[in-house]
């Protein structure tokens, strides 16, 4: 999987927002072994700032710090060159943390969809639910017709750092069918799953309960290796944040649940958020579980990946800024995403079709022709930058939601619509944002 690696790393369209404190964290780890952001002018000229918190009279990084981890080795390595600094990188416009950034948001990416398509694999060599053609068509799809490519591997965002670790869950689960002693090690990923991000919590939830209904002879060990990364992350924000739990963690962010309903319209059907139009072959998903079920080889592995992808779905709905502030796309719905097109293999796979019938080959253009569509789309968001200035251009999309279901100005567009209207393709492709007042930290 080199390729996608390759195809994510080469995609110049980068979105740093949330993450932007990653760096100089991991700078003040590699150098001083501890969280404080306090040496560094450019961070505390935004003090106060959505994304910095205070503690006992230090600055520090408001979004969960274990992402921050992966950039150590970097900022380690490029303190040995003469010359460099990544401690005095800007934060804020022009962002310049991005050359860190986004190598390591592909990278884990890249590994997310390599750990996907072993659990793909593993289906289908034992299993035999599908050819190896359908399979290697359903993590193309993945890679480049969803969220991994368009917003995942965009930066080292918590969904990219928490991506390889839902991956590695899924795998676990399908790995699980024909060989339960992987059982105990799902604890380590879904606790390093949940520490990158908390709505991983969903998959703590349901992979547990799971572990004490069908497997209750590993319980011990699962929570073993739960433990492994839950202690170590505890004594961690204890010190440095002077609370067992990271205030992240803890902020509630849920609102009225008579929004419930709007949100997930808009979560499906939104131009500018829908699942619908960003992976359309997702539409099939149900087809995939119907014909799991009709074969009767639905099982209790199937009703976790089921819940997970229902109830990241729900916990987003809930959220009032479900469509994700400034980013592409349905990227709340990423640690959804894995489980959702995992069923596309079934929905695909049309074992008692002769492949030269005439039914067969209707549906072979249909499929092929929706994972084109996403990919096309999908493309747009990692390749054009002017599609992240959708977000803040004309208005910031937080203040006036009511852009997400403008129709004409659909946000995968954009940078069509500049290159039609005159832009350079430079500008379309790299061009920065302009800065808004709202969101300092719009680039």
């Amino acid at each position: 999987m080199v390729s996608v690696f390759v195809v994510y790393l080469c995609s110049p369209a980068a979105n740093v927002g949330d993450s932007r404190m990653s760096l100089p964290t991991a700078v003040s780890v590699y150098r001083h072994g501890d969280f404080s952001l306090d040496e560094y002018p450019q961070v505390r000229e935004l003090a106060g700032s959505y994304d910095i918190v205070e503690h006992d009279g230090e600055l520090l990084m408001g979004y969960p710090w274990p992402p921050a981890l992966f950039l150590v080795p970097a900022a380690a390595l490029a303190d040995a060159i003469p010359g460099v600094d990544p401690g005095s990188l800007s934060v804020s416009n022009p962002n310049r943390t991005w050359l860190f950034e986004l190598p390591m948001g592909a990278l884990l990416a890249a590994m997310a969809v390599v750990l996907w398509a072993l659990a793909i694999r593993e289906e289908v060599d034992h299993a035999q639910m599908a050819t190896r053609s359908a399979g290697a068509l359903v993590v193309f799809t993945f890679a480049f017709s969803t969220v991994m490519w368009s917003s995942v591997s965009r930066g080292l965002s918590q969904h990219a750092a928490a991506a390889p670790f839902v991956a590695l869950t899924l795998y676990l689960l399908v790995r699980s069918r024909r060989d339960p002693t992987v059982v105990p090690l799902l604890g380590l990923a879904v606790a390093l799953a949940y520490v990158m991000r908390p709505t991983a919590s969903v998959l703590v939830l349901v992979v547990t309960l799971w572990v004490l209904l069908c497997h209750r002879r590993y319980v011990v060990r699962y929570l073993a290796w739960a433990c492994s990364v839950a202690v170590p992350w505890a004594m961690v924000n204890f010190a440095v944040y002077g609370s067992l739990i990271a205030p992240y963690y803890t902020a509630d962010k849920l609102g009225s649940a008579a929004d419930i309903p709007g949100h997930a319209l808009g979560l499906l059907l939104s131009p500018s958020r829908g699942l619908v139009w960003f992976t359309p072959l997702a539409v099939l998903a149900p087809l995939g579980v119907w014909r799991r079920v009709r074969a009767g080889c639905w099982d209790s592995v199937d009703w976790v990946f089921v819940s997970v992808a229902v109830g990241v779905f729900a916990v987003v709905a809930a959220w009032p800024n479900w469509w994700g502030g400034s980013s592409f796309g349905p990227r709340l719905l990423t640690e959804a995403v894995p489980f959702i097109c995992w069923y596309l293999l079934p929905a695909i796979a049309r074992p008692h079709v002769l492949p030269s019938s005439r039914r067969a080959r209707s549906a072979n253009v249909v499929v092929l022709a929706m994972v084109s569509a996403g990919v096309l789309v999908n493309s747009q968001g990692a390749i054009a930058r002017a599609t992240l200035c959708w977000n803040t251009d004309p208005t910031l999309v937080d203040t006036q939601p009511n852009r997400l279901w403008e129709w004409d100005d659909p946000q995968a567009v954009r940078g069509v619509r500049r290159l039609f209207g005159g832009d350079s393709i430079r500008d379309v492709v790299i061009g920065s944002c302009s800065e808004s007042a709202a969101n300092p930290n719009a680039t």
